[in-house]
């Protein structure tokens, strides 16, 4: 009887756990730090997330706690729209493409057409295209890539110097050996630049350090003094032969610590173990694979687009030429008729001359100049890439990797950021004012109408994220004193509407972006700000009453319907768990290196949406 009864008591355990429901369970797990219709937004998305973004306050230490909570807000927030926009009627005449391409991880996507209904379709292919691969790379290329003990031990002798250095450049092996021969021999030893001189040989003087070339190169001098002459070493520049000059320490390694050290060596000679079994794996998926190109549309596209850049201006700060979206689209406009028929033809499959203009910015397509012969070697290699990558995702799919977990979460999270701004901009469309209602705001607003909030801002605008990446880096290593201020102009915040009240909100020298705005990529320096009184018409002053009022009003509208999505779709909340999820407070705009080649921004940007709380807090759904 007593083991009956015991028999019992654990079945009645069992059938309570069973029915115990999914917002239960995850409510008592101590990494949820939301339920959003029982779905947990845990402390590894919420850390994946916060760790890659830009956001308002990340890089204030002080205020480091509140930025984490107005993140997780803004998670919560683009999760419920995203949620709500599966039960809405989507709307395809008003969202066209590019509008959906800000959410695209990678910028150069942008440039899809924008006569399709089938918008979320694109984004979701594109996407899953780009982590296809990554997956493939993961499973079938990192396994294999092991780093020994010896190999660490000898990167460690090599980092131990930078090397200052004379590289002589020969166009075959003959003439690469006879310079070695008379250059180590004793008469020439220290008459090698009179010995290049007389034989017409190209010489120019290099630093490198460890891990900047590759293994064949550092193999060829590295660990030897100053006077040692190499053997000819075929490289990416032909044969070239290396003379030590001098050698300085180099930082970066000898004043890590031992650990550190090591780490950082293994790390290059897994990335270089990666690359050759990559390179190898990819010559085994494009054995037997044949592609023709159709030249009679290739060379007048070469000529195209040299008329295109030939107007470009080089920016210091950008040593290639991209085409803009613009240009991208006037492509398409030149050559619509021949939009769809076949640019690659390869067994069993081609590629339409439409979809190798969507994929050019994707594909690496930066010459780094405007002649004919550079943008036809760049335009071949972009061909090239697109062909391999098609063929490196067929492979993917066969392997079933579109169903992983690793390639819904990251396209999904692409998803729902483009189906959150759709329900977003829809609300906050409807937002119309009426002159008695502006009236009745500056009468009652008049001295905050008058002394809006100006903001002194530098204003950078980039057609990809490759330069938008090195501009914010160089903005983020100036001083928040600096007193560069090219370009630098006074606009009015409540004229940027919803952004004007997230840059008002920013400290002097604060940096923000990059975000999307009218096809192009932002960013936003705050030099300075002031509010006083403005000695502007009347009339003006109506004008920024009724700017302020439309921005408040929105804001309004989508906090009130997001805390309205809040309760229908249960949500709950746990911010004192967010003191348990350690983060790095840096501003960096992060990419991420896919397998087998490119890059992509490494999540979707979260937009500010932390004010909606306030209506949600009634509901006391908040827990502590």
């Amino acid at each position: 009887m007593k083991y009956l009864t015991s028999f019992n008591f654990i079945v009645i355990i069992f059938f309570f756990l069973l029915s115990y429901s999914q917002d239960n369970y995850a409510e008592i797990q101590s990494d949820t730090l939301a339920l959003v219709n029982g779905q947990p937004v845990t402390s590894a998305d919420f850390k994946n997330r916060f760790e890659l973004s830009i956001y308002p306050g990340k890089g204030e230490i002080y205020n480091l706690y509140k930025a984490k909570r107005g993140f997780l807000y803004s998670m919560i927030a683009e999760r419920l729209l995203a949620n709500q926009a599966l039960r809405m009627p989507t709307n395809t005449d008003k969202y066209k493409l590019p509008e959906i391409a800000k959410h695209l991880p990678n910028q150069a996507l942008r440039t899809l057409p924008t006569n399709t209904d089938k918008n979320e379709e694109i984004l979701k292919k594109e996407t899953e295209r780009i982590f296809l691969r990554d997956a493939l790379y993961r499973k079938v290329i990192v396994p294999k890539a092991k780093v020994t003990k010896k190999e660490i031990e000898q990167g460690v002798k090599f980092s131990v110097y930078f090397y200052i250095l004379d590289a002589f450049y020969f166009p075959g092996t003959i003439s690469a050996n006879k310079f070695y021969n008379l250059a180590d021999g004793k008469y020439y030893k220290n008459r090698v630049y009179r010995l290049a001189d007389s034989l017409k040989i190209r010489h120019d003087s290099l630093e490198i350090g460890y891990g900047e070339s590759n293994g064949t190169i550092e193999h060829a001098f590295f660990g030897h003094k100053p006077g040692f002459i190499s053997k000819p070493t075929n490289t990416i520049d032909g044969w070239v032969i290396f003379r030590i000059l001098s050698r300085k320490m180099n930082k970066k390694f000898s004043a890590a610590a031992t650990n550190d050290r090591e780490e950082m060596i293994r790390k290059v000679i897994l990335s270089r173990k990666e690359t050759k079994l990559g390179y190898d794996y990819l010559l085994s998926v494009m054995k037997g694979i044949n592609v023709h190109v159709n030249y009679r549309i290739f060379k007048p596209l070469v000529y195209s687009i040299h008329k295109l850049l030939s107007t470009h201006r080089r920016e210091s700060f950008e040593p290639d030429y991209y085409l803009s979206r613009n240009e991208n689209t006037k492509l398409k406009q030149i050559y619509s008729k021949k939009l769809n028929q076949p640019m690659l033809k390869f067994n069993g499959g081609e590629l339409t001359f439409r979809y190798v203009l969507n994929n050019l910015p994707v594909s690496g397509f930066a010459p780094i100049d405007t002649t004919i012969p550079e943008i036809t070697y760049s335009l071949n290699t972009s061909l090239k890439f697109m062909v391999q990558n098609y063929f490196l995702a067929k492979r993917a799919n066969q392997l079933n990797l579109q169903n992983s977990q690793e390639v819904k979460y990251n396209v999904q999270m692409f998803l729902n950021a483009y189906r959150a701004d759709l329900v977003a901009a829809e609300i906050t469309d409807t937002v119309h004012v009426t002159l008695d209602e502006v009236n009745k705001y500056f009468t009652q607003h008049k001295d905050e109408v008058l002394k809006d909030v100006e903001l002194r801002l530098q204003i950078f605008t980039f057609e990809n994220l490759d330069e938008a990446a090195k501009v914010l880096n160089k903005l983020d290593r100036l001083s928040k004193n600096s007193n560069d201020t090219t370009g630098a102009v006074w606009l009015r915040a409540s004229q940027l509407s919803e952004l004007g009240a997230v840059l008002a909100e920013l400290k002097k020298g604060s940096i923000y972006g990059p975000i999307f705005i009218k096809g192009k990529y932002t960013v936003f320096r705050i030099l300075n700000k002031r509010s006083k009184i403005s000695h502007h018409e009347i009339i003006h002053s109506i004008q920024v009453a009724e700017d302020m009022l439309v921005a408040k009003r929105k804001r309004e509208v989508l906090n009130k319907y997001l805390a309205r999505l809040a309760q229908k779709q249960n949500v709950k909340i746990y911010p004192n768990r967010l003191s348990n999820v350690k983060v790095t407070p840096i501003q960096m705009l992060t990419f991420r290196y896919i397998g087998f080649g490119g890059k992509i921004i490494a999540v979707p940007t979260l937009y500010p949406h932390e004010n909606w709380i306030k209506y949600f807090k009634r509901s006391k759904k908040i827990i502590p």
